[in-house]
């Protein structure tokens, strides 16, 4: 009687595949302890090693804005001192209604528009919708009157705010 042998025989594949298997396992477990994990590459990018792929980890620069910007939106807005009600009483206190002494349609909304700067003092102003030529220079006359607002912040820091100011003229 004869005996059948088997013999289990590996191909090359099969035993670079186990190697590379084993291998790749241990490096797994091993996790880079202690290994370094950033690179810096090229045009000074820093890339994260710890994930199977480089992904770019980016570097911010907080931008600062030049001290003469001029804001349109900002977190808090300037102020006359003591508030709206008490800008309209001075408003109401200091405007000469040129239609009363001159005969010239004088009745409608003068729109002003200023910029209050990181100091509270207005420059800049100038009149975008106007009446008569009377009635805008009382307006502009008005508000150069006006004392010191509070300045507009942006980021808890004063800057300087474009504001406009609606003015209504009516005869009575």
């Amino acid at each position: 009687m004869k005996m059948q042998t088997n013999y289990f025989t590996l191909s090359w594949k099969q035993v670079n595949f186990t190697l590379f298997l084993s291998l790749a396992s241990i490096m797994l477990l091993s996790g880079n302890a202690g290994a370094n994990n950033f690179k810096t590459g090229f045009m000074g990018n820093t890339y994260s090693l710890k994930s199977k792929m480089l992904r770019k980890v980016p570097i911010f620069k907080q931008q600062v804005a030049p001290e003469d910007t001029v804001y349109k939106d900002v977190e808090q807005l300037p102020q006359f001192p003591g508030g709206l009600k008490k800008m309209y009483q001075f408003l109401a206190n200091n405007i000469r209604h040129p239609g009363k002494s001159a005969r010239v349609a004088s009745d409608g909304t003068v729109i002003a528009k200023f910029i209050v700067t990181d100091q509270g003092k207005i420059k800049d102003l100038k009149i975008e919708q106007s009446i008569n030529p009377q009635v805008d220079a009382e307006t502009l006359r008005v508000i150069k009157l006006m004392p010191d607002w509070e300045a507009g912040k942006q980021n808890g820091k004063s800057v300087n705010v474009e504001y406009t100011l609606p003015i209504r003229f009516a005869t009575q």
